[in-house]
């Protein structure tokens, strides 16, 4: 008797049902899934820097001489709770790191610094085994003297972005050669047509001699026998002058780069203009005091000044026009400015009874301020105005000089001036170290201001 068996295609057909109804329990069958939504790329996180400039050369401790830092040595930047005693202890909040022969060293923000103040010193290690942390600066300033450390400061220094610390630094000279120095004084403003423009913060700017220069129009090249740079947040700054130009007459130029690179040696007068028209440059001469329309010669020693360069551009970019506004971190007597107040920024070219302005730009403490810069005030002068609102919803307009200082007294708000008027332009940064701010504590009880 043969053996009963499922016949092998009726066997098929059933492995095919099991697993058709076991991918459909699982995955829900004849069930169409929903397309997820596209989702945003992530976004980049923010990152703030800021720069420390150190010069060419450090001052002899307790002399008149000037030494050149050498290359090539580590140097630390130590972040430290401001102190004015000399005995303190310096316990670093953050160090940073990097090597002399750059001038200009850039570092990113750690999130525990931002928009912190920090007193800053700098060491360039001559030995390889100096640790400020745990010293005092007096004994700092005994290394720097014995010859172990070069010992720099920068004093206190805003943490935000874009911001630029400067140095000055001291050690001992004694087995070194001694420099001799030229200083370069730098405007705040360049022409572009009829209209006066600031020059940019933070931008390099290089100073160049020459014993002769092409006529313009002429198809000769510069030829130049010296250049230093340093950056446009300096007013003023201090430089080596080789030994070789002590003595020699010279005229100077200088180039504010905006934007790639470029040289002056070789170039000729078309070849600047051009890259003045496309805005790589400003162009800057320095002009004979009494006649601007001269060039100044000038006789060369051991720290002379050079200044009144006169800056020449193209026009900026106006289709989006911004200003940017950096406030102190505290009032002139030291009582700090809270962070997430409101801001108001009014411009104004007449507070002689009563505050009128023409424009109010807002933001809020503890970050930089960028606005929306109107078209009818770009190459205006105005005065500046700021209020700190601390509570309610004071505003200035209409008020007296009197009701202005009420407020400030009754800690309403704090107030921000800028002394001189400020031409406003497309681009330009308002720094800190600008304002003037008033709080409570800046004024005595009757209300006047404190000497």
């Amino acid at each position: 008797m043969r053996k009963l068996g499922l016949n092998p295609v009726f066997r098929l057909l059933l492995i095919f049902i099991t697993v058709v109804l076991f991918v459909c329990s699982g995955a829900g069958c004849g069930k169409k899934s929903s397309p997820k939504a596209p989702q945003p790329p992530p976004k980049e996180p923010t990152v703030n820097t800021i720069q420390f400039s150190i010069p060419e050369f450090y001052e002899e401790l307790g002399g008149l001489n000037k030494y050149r830092i050498p290359d090539g040595q580590r140097i630390n930047f130590y972040v430290a709770i401001p102190t004015s005693n000399p005995e303190s202890v310096i316990e670093s909040l953050q160090t940073f790191t990097g090597t002399t022969g750059n001038r200009n060293f850039q570092f990113i923000i750690p999130d525990s610094l931002n928009n912190e103040e920090g007193e800053v010193f700098a060491v360039i290690d001559l030995t390889g085994t100096y640790d400020l942390n745990g010293k005092t600066i007096s004994q700092a300033r005994e290394a720097a003297a014995v010859g172990e450390i070069l010992f720099g400061n920068a004093g206190n220094v805003i943490f935000k972005n874009n911001q630029v610390a400067i140095f000055d630094f001291w050690g001992n000279g004694e087995g070194h050669q001694s420099v001799i120095t030229i200083s370069f004084t730098m405007p705040s403003l360049y022409e572009a047509g009829d209209f006066e423009f600031n020059i940019p913060a933070g931008k390099e700017v290089v100073f160049y001699s020459v014993a002769s220069a092409p006529e313009p129009g002429s198809m000769d090249t510069f030829n130049t026998d010296f250049s230093c740079s340093t950056l446009t947040v300096r007013e003023t700054s201090n430089h080596i002058l080789p030994d070789a130009l002590d003595g020699q007459d010279r005229y100077f130029l200088a180039t504010v780069i905006l934007q790639g690179s470029f040289e002056l040696q070789g170039q000729t007068w078309t070849q600047i203009q051009d890259a003045i028209n496309s805005g790589t440059i400003l162009l800057g001469q320095a002009k004979d005091p009494m006649d601007e329309n001269v060039k100044m010669l000038y006789s060369l020693y051991d720290g002379i000044e050079i200044g009144n360069f006169k800056f020449v551009g193209a026009v900026p970019d106006v289709s989006n026009p911004k200003i940017t506004f950096r406030l102190p971190s505290t009032c002139v007597s030291g009582t700090p400015i809270p962070n997430g107040k409101p801001v108001k920024i009014y411009t104004t070219g007449d507070f002689d009874e009563t505050f009128i302005s023409d424009h109010v730009f807002t933001g809020t403490t503890g970050a930089d301020i960028t606005c929306d810069l109107p078209s009818k005030l770009i190459g205006e002068e105005r005065d500046l105005y700021v209020v700190v609102i601390l509570k309610g919803s004071f505003d200035p307009e209409g008020k007296s000089d009197t009701q202005l200082t009420n407020a400030i007294i009754n800690e309403e708000i704090m107030l921000g001036v800028i002394e001189d008027v400020v031409r406003l332009s497309p681009g330009m940064l308002i720094d800190a170290d600008a304002f003037e701010f008033y709080g409570k504590a800046d004024y005595t009880d009757d209300g006047d201001e404190e000497d």
